[in-house]
C-alpha cells in the first residue's frame, strides 16, 4: 500500500508538471503569434496609410480651389490621427507580447563563455516597460561579460519581491568593462534602469563583477 501511494503521488506530481509545461508552451506561442500579428499590421497598414498621407499631401499642392483644399486637408487630418491611433495600437500589441522571460531564456542559451545558471521568479504581471528595459540591461550585461570578464561561471537572476523587482547577474571574473572609469555600455545600463524609476548598481564585488538592478514597485503605480 505505501509503494502504491508513493507512486500515485510521484504520477500526480509528473501530471502536474506536465500540464504546467503545456501550459506555459501554449502561452509562448500564444505570445508569438500576436507579435507576428503585430508586425504583419505594421507593414500592412502602415504602409498603405502613409501612402494615402503621401497623395493627399500631394493633391493639396496642386488643388487650387478652395473647397477641395479643405476637404484634402480634413482627409489628411483624418489619415493622421488614424495612423497615430494604428501606431498606438500596435506598440501596445508589442509589448504586451514580448516575453522577458524567453527573452532572457534565449540570452543565456546563446551565452558560449562559460556555464551560466538562470533562476527566473516573475509573475509576468510587470510593466512592458520594465520587461523591455529588464531584456535590454541583461543583454548588455552579457555582453560585457563575454568580452571583458574572463569568467568561469555566470548567474543570472530575475525576482519579484512584494515591493520591488530585482536583475541579478553576476559573474567570477577579473575585468570590468571600459576599465577602470566604466563605459557607455554600463552608463546605459544605469539609464535604463533609472527610466522605469529604478536604480543599478554596478561594479567589483568580492566574487567578481556584479550588476544589480533593483526597481520599486510603489514607483511603477
Amino acid at each position: 500500500r505505501d509503494t502504491a501511494a508513493e507512486y500515485t503521488d510521484a504520477l500526480s506530481s509528473t501530471n502536474r508538471r506536465l500540464i504546467q509545461e503545456q501550459d506555459e508552451r501554449a502561452k509562448l506561442a500564444m505570445l508569438e503569434e500576436r507579435a507576428r500579428i503585430a508586425r504583419d499590421l505594421h507593414d500592412s497598414v502602415g504602409h498603405v496609410l502613409s501612402s494615402a498621407l503621401l497623395q493627399t499631401g500631394a493633391l493639396d499642392a496642386l488643388c487650387g480651389e478652395e473647397v477641395p483644399k479643405q476637404r484634402l486637408k480634413l482627409l489628411s487630418r483624418t489619415l493622421s490621427e488614424g495612423m497615430d491611433e494604428v501606431r498606438a495600437a500596435l506598440h501596445s500589441l508589442r509589448d504586451e507580447a514580448f516575453s522577458l522571460e524567453t527573452q532572457a531564456r534565449k540570452l543565456t542559451d546563446e551565452f558560449t563563455l562559460c556555464p551560466i545558471t538562470l533562476e527566473y521568479s516573475l509573475s509576468g504581471d510587470e510593466p512592458a516597460d520594465l520587461r523591455l528595459a529588464f531584456a535590454a540591461i541583461l543583454k548588455e550585461a552579457l555582453s560585457n561579460a563575454a568580452r571583458h570578464s574572463n569568467a568561469t561561471r555566470v548567474s543570472v537572476i530575475l525576482r519579484e519581491h512584494p515591493a520591488f523587482y530585482q536583475l541579478i547577474v553576476r559573474d567570477n571574473g577579473t575585468g570590468q568593462p571600459g576599465g577602470e572609469s566604466g563605459g557607455m555600455g554600463l552608463d546605459n545600463m544605469r539609464a535604463r534602469a533609472e527610466a522605469v524609476g529604478g536604480t543599478a548598481s554596478i561594479g567589483q564585488s568580492s566574487q567578481g563583477f556584479e550588476v544589480f538592478v533593483s526597481v520599486k514597485k510603489e514607483v511603477r503605480a
